[in-house]
């Protein structure tokens, strides 16, 4: 029988022997030579022995630009054998690391690697086990290594003393941006150490993004947080959702909203109990208007009926939100009426997420005939297009959910199969914003 042709393996399961190795390694290298993005290894789970195949080749690479090893159960080992090749290489910018069962060894190796590397800029390493160890290395890379800008530690679990480290080091590189949602474990003093940071050495170009969802962030995180946007005009898009503000938190950030001078134009708040009070505190901030703020996400925050009508007394005077969700609360047709007035007389909102709520047939026709009475106006500032309010108040996220009742109003055609505005803040909670 002839020669089997030679060609590049497809990422898999790689043999673990010296002979073999040196094998792969060999086509490896010719074929990335031929690639500047290379994102076909994605969930192959190609382990610690494949990354090491592949982080070979890479030291003698300089065609690579971007690599995604996502989802590969590297782990420490694996992660240890990328920094090696990271060290060396000379073209990688953009490395993505994520999910990969990734702990403290694999972090520390990273780092040591990243204070020699000069080229790498964006690093993802979201979902992995990493503590207040690999933080604080990380911490100290960011002191010296100023080429690397954007990094994601969402899902791991650095704690309030990584966050310390982190944030600390904005003062020696004030140009680097860090995603930090999800970790469940930063806490008050965590919050209160990164909007500290951010105070004193946020850059207004840079950083107007901060995610900090799901932190275990109370009362004196919020106290912080108000701080911040209060002092400085700096933050466009806030998302601390899935923590526990509360009533309290809620109103240091509506007071905050109300005297400060703010450039916020996104803002979810979802998941954060703020209750009846908590929900007409923020009513006052919708009354006067920021000029700024387009979209606010008020879901699954036990909004009953009193607060539900204060919102809607607050946006019969509001003119620039775009976007609003109540979605997943207690409201009841008890203030539809309200709401329907909120509806049929708004000139600027475009999409309002009322589903999971406890509302009636006749109040679910209500809503329906209010907008209806809602005439298209210019919501967009990018056109000149009208565009007609879409409001979502069915019992579930299914497409199309009360058809019937549309009909029934005569506005057939006005709710969306889905909100991008609810879309766009499901996918922020599970990812942590980009």
């Amino acid at each position: 029988m002839g020669k089997k042709k030679d060609k590049v393996q497809a990422p898999g399961k790689f043999p673990k022997t010296k002979k073999l190795e040196k094998e792969f390694k060999g086509k490896w290298s010719n074929w990335l030579k031929t690639k500047t993005t290379f994102d076909l290894l994605p969930g192959k789970m190609i382990g610690w022995d494949g990354v090491m195949v592949v982080s070979k080749a890479l030291e003698k690479n300089n065609c690579i630009t971007s690599i995604d090893f996502s989802h590969n159960n590297m782990g420490d080992m694996g992660a240890k054998y990328l920094a090696q090749g990271i060290k060396v290489n000379t073209s990688i910018m953009i490395l993505n690391i994520s999910c990969n069962g990734i702990g403290d060894g694999g972090g520390l190796a990273l780092s040591g690697a990243l204070l020699v590397n000069r080229t790498l800029t964006d690093l993802n390493a979201l979902g992995n086990l990493l503590t207040c160890t690999s933080a604080q290395a990380m911490g100290n890379v960011l002191r010296i290594n100023q080429e690397l800008c954007k990094i994601n530690l969402s899902w791991n679990k650095i704690g309030h003393r990584g966050a310390k480290s982190l944030s600390s080091a904005m003062q020696r590189h004030p140009f680097f941006t860090l995603d930090l949602g999800g970790q469940g474990s930063l806490g008050d003093e965590g919050a209160t150490h990164i909007c500290e940071a951010w105070q004193k050495w946020g850059n207004k170009e840079i950083h107007t993004t901060l995610c900090l969802w799901h932190n275990d962030i109370g009362k004196g995180g919020a106290a912080a947080l108000a701080g911040l946007l209060q002092d400085k005009e700096l933050i466009v898009d806030l998302n601390v959702s899935w923590n526990s503000l509360g009533s309290d938190g809620l109103g240091k950030l509506s007071v905050a909203l109300l005297t400060g001078k703010t450039c916020l134009k996104f803002l979810n708040l979802a998941h954060n109990i703020i209750g009846d009070t908590g929900a007409s505190d923020f009513a006052k901030v919708l009354e006067i208007s920021i000029p700024t703020l387009e979209k606010v996400n008020l879901s699954n925050n036990d909004i009953g009926d009193v607060g539900a009508e204060a919102i809607a007394k607050g946006m019969m005077k509001n003119t620039t939100l775009r976007h609003l969700d109540l979605s997943h609360n207690k409201i009841s047709a008890a203030v539809a009426q309200p709401l329907a007035d909120m509806i049929a007389d708004s000139k600027t909102l475009v999409t309002l997420q009322l589903q999971r709520n406890s509302f009636s047939d006749d109040a679910k026709t209500l809503l329906s005939e209010a907008m209806r009475r809602s005439e298209p106006a210019n919501r967009d500032p990018r056109s000149n297009v009208p565009t007609q309010l879409r409001v979502n108040y069915g019992a579930t996220d299914d497409e199309n959910p009360y058809t019937d009742y549309i009909q029934k109003a005569g506005g057939g055609g006005l709710i969306p199969t889905s909100s991008p505005a609810h879309d766009d803040d499901q996918e922020r909670s599970r990812k942590g914003s980009a």
